[in-house]
């Protein structure tokens, strides 16, 4: 008998291990680390971006730091540009290393940049930080910190017609030298003078992308929330219409080839017009790069705006194997002003090679998985929507993904900028984001305030059984001519 039953056991664990591998062979959706995608060579800061060791999925700037001070510390403020910083590294080792500010941020001045000086692996730092301005001064308590995160998602996208007949012929696509601005602040400003969007029951969404290009179509006349006279956060400036992250000026103003944040824009005021007011962040480089410090700018940017925001339209995320405390800070901060976070599940081939993937650990994607625990954060992914069939077309996950958006059996949609259906359409679950963005704007401008299913339920989301594994409750928005029909 003891015979029997040990051949019995090795047949099943034989079985169990052919059956494993059978489905890897098998699931389209698997996972290799072999297959991460590399950063193209046209990113000219590749150089600088590293992987995070033990985890690959995570790309940072190396030697590079974010430190937060408690709001009240007024010595923090005070801080030279060199200073020491204590604590322990990845192997809990104590260390003392000596940085420099890079960047202080405007609208709170006790968030800084620092790089490190005496060392390469001031990203490295991982507990019980502080700040030490001498020998015989207290340490100074940093309240979080975190590398300096990146974000990259390769173009899959072709960009659109450009709408200055003077640039015609001007080389396009990635790798391409930049198309010259077309306009200085004031020329951007004019147009908009005399115009008034009384806020009243508008919402007002910001666009955390790669900013406004006003030159087309279907953006020469958005309701931008415009501020004539307020300076920007402790600058002599004003912020027009928002505000560019990245070279610390007035005009954020979309040097993107794919003009991602222009079509973005377009896509919500499409679909909520007369209803929304944008306030437009520029907190990505013109080859799509976006780094956690920006993001944290427009963060406290968006918590001290005068006019509050209602929605942040966030087509963008950083993979990462758990959660980061400066970010967590911000999250909580900002649902915790009763703002709407609608924000992207992420793309095919973003970290590797020609697939999409379930956000689960160690594959996870932030701000995305934050959805399970806060109640005004969406995440959105596209979906294929074949006549017999819905298929995810994105990174899914029936615990963090809250909805899907259907687009044609190409899984995309047709280009936002400019009403051409002749023209090459965009895929991606950024613009199923938008969608998402207004249609919760509408929802929110005609009934007010609800949770979350019952938004999702109020702005057309149908329980699909097909998407229930791939999408939490499989909730589904039906499309009608490559565009989201939203409630009857």
């Amino acid at each position: 008998m003891d015979l029997i039953r040990k051949l019995l056991y090795l047949l099943l664990t034989l079985f169990k291990t052919l059956l494993k591998l059978f489905m890897n062979a098998n699931d389209k959706y698997q996972r290799n680390e072999g297959d991460l995608v590399e950063l193209p060579p046209h990113i000219e800061e590749r150089d600088k971006i590293v992987r995070y060791p033990r985890d690959p999925t995570r790309l940072v700037y190396k030697n590079q730091l974010i430190v937060r001070f408690a709001a009240e510390n007024d010595v923090a403020r005070g801080l030279k540009d060199i200073f020491f910083l204590t604590g322990e590294d990845a192997n809990g080792r104590a260390v003392r290393h000596q940085v420099r500010v890079l960047e202080r941020c405007h609208c709170n001045k006790n968030l800084l940049l620092v790089e490190g000086i005496d060392t390469e692996n001031v990203h490295l730092l991982s507990e019980k930080l502080a700040a030490q301005l001498g020998e015989e001064v207290a340490p100074i308590q940093i309240e979080e910190f975190n590398a300096n995160d990146i974000e990259y998602s390769p173009d899959r996208d072709v960009p659109p017609p450009n709408p200055n007949p003077a640039l015609a012929g001007a080389p396009e696509g990635p790798g391409a030298p930049d198309p010259p601005q077309e306009h200085n602040i004031d020329d951007l400003m004019r147009p908009l003078e005399g115009k008034s969007y009384p806020n009243g029951k508008r919402k007002v969404v910001a666009i955390m992308d790669t900013g406004i290009h006003l030159g087309y179509p279907n953006t020469a006349n958005l309701p931008n929330l415009i501020n004539q006279d307020v300076p920007f956060c402790n600058t002599d400036q004003i912020d027009v219409i928002g505000w560019d992250f990245v070279n610390d000026q007035p005009d954020p103003f979309d040097d993107n080839l794919n003009r991602h944040g222009s079509r973005i824009a377009a896509i919500i005021n499409r679909i909520a017009p007369d209803m929304v007011q944008f306030l437009h962040l520029k907190v990505f480089k013109a080859n799509g790069i976006g780094n956690l410090f920006d993001l944290c700018c427009g963060f406290e940017y968006i918590l001290r705006k005068r006019t509050a925001v209602e929605i942040i339209n966030a087509s963008w995320g950083f993979y990462r194997k758990g959660k980061s405390p400066l970010f967590t800070f911000y999250m909580n901060e900002l649902i915790g002003k009763g703002i709407w976070f609608i924000n992207a599940a992420g793309n095919e081939g973003d970290r590797y090679k020609n697939r999409f993937i379930e956000l689960k650990d160690p594959d996870l994607r932030w701000p995305a998985c934050y959805s399970k625990d806060l109640e005004t954060l969406v995440t959105v992914t596209t979906v294929r929507n074949n006549q017999a069939r819905k298929e995810v077309a994105e990174n899914y996950s029936s615990s963090f993904v809250d909805v899907g958006i259907g687009a044609g059996p190409d899984a995309a949609f047709e280009e936002p900028l400019i009403n051409d259906a002749k023209l090459p359409s965009v895929k991606g679950s950024s613009y199923a984001t938008a969608f998402v963005s207004g249609l919760i704007a509408r929802y929110l401008f005609e009934h007010g305030l609800a949770p979350k299913d019952v938004v999702l339920e109020g702005i057309g989301a149908q329980r699909k059984n097909d998407l229930q594994n791939h999408i939490r409750e499989g909730f589904y928005i039906e499309q009608e001519d490559g565009h989201p029909q939203g409630p009857v």
